[in-house]
């Protein structure tokens, strides 16, 4: 027997005094009180929705704070889950053939004369794979993601989380050189001005291959986005 709306807003209700940090595992856990609930009513249970609540709460759960900590453990399970789904996004483009194919250009780049616009066009071609992950992020999840007051999405952390660490290391690759090795005449020294032309295309190489990772990650991550929940039992 479906709950009127009413019902299922004091279920609602009651839920949001569980301290659950994140909006997918409380929306799963929600379901399947709701669920179980109906269960009860089709079966003939027609007590009030207090009793048939704290029913469930009390045998599937074991009270409210079995309930917390089941929202824990799903979020410890869902983080083993996204980090075994990186690994394999960043294993997809390691192969012998991409390996030799890399070994190939970088041969054939010390055939690349080392000027300013040979520099730009790395330095630009760096940038962009750089921050091109984070718009892919932000566009993708536009508008399809939406959390309670005081709720976090746990997809939408972790997507951002992942997408935003290619600028991290970029900013690093760039800053971190210039506290240790001092400039010429004034000037902070800078990889794409001082590294010869095959460490500067193995650099975009390494970007290419962390950048194709990173998207890979987020369309599956948003491809199959309910994936992560563990079943409430």
């Amino acid at each position: 027997m479906i709950l009127t709306t009413a019902e299922l807003d004091w279920v609602d209700d009651q839920m949001k005094a569980c301290k659950i940090k994140y909006q997918e595992i409380y929306d799963e856990i929600l379901d399947h009180i709701i669920t179980a609930i109906e269960e009860k009513r089709k079966n003939g249970d027609h007590q009030s929705i207090q009793l048939l609540f704290q029913q469930v709460i009390d045998t599937h759960f074991g009270g409210y704070d079995d309930v917390e900590d089941m929202a824990t453990e799903q979020a410890k399970i869902y983080c083993v889950k996204v980090e075994k789904l990186k690994m394999q996004s960043f294993k997809h483009y390691l192969s012998w053939p991409v390996l030799a194919f890399i070994i190939i250009v970088l041969v054939l780049s010390f055939k690349i004369p080392d000027n300013k616009l040979i520099e730009g066009v790395l330095r630009t071609a760096c940038t962009i794979l750089a921050i091109s992950p984070f718009f892919y992020a932000t566009t993708s999840l536009w508008g399809k993601i939406k959390t309670s007051k005081g709720k976090q999405s746990i997809l939408k952390t972790q997507i951002m989380v992942q997408s935003t660490l290619l600028i991290a290391f970029y900013n690093l690759l760039i800053n971190i050189p210039k506290y240790f090795i001092p400039g010429d005449g004034g000037y902070h020294w800078d990889i794409f001005n001082h590294l010869p032309v095959p460490a500067l295309i193995l650099i975009v190489f390494v970007f290419t291959w962390l950048n194709l990772a990173t998207i890979r990650f987020c369309k599956e991550m948003i491809a199959t986005k309910s994936w992560y929940i563990a079943n409430i039992r």
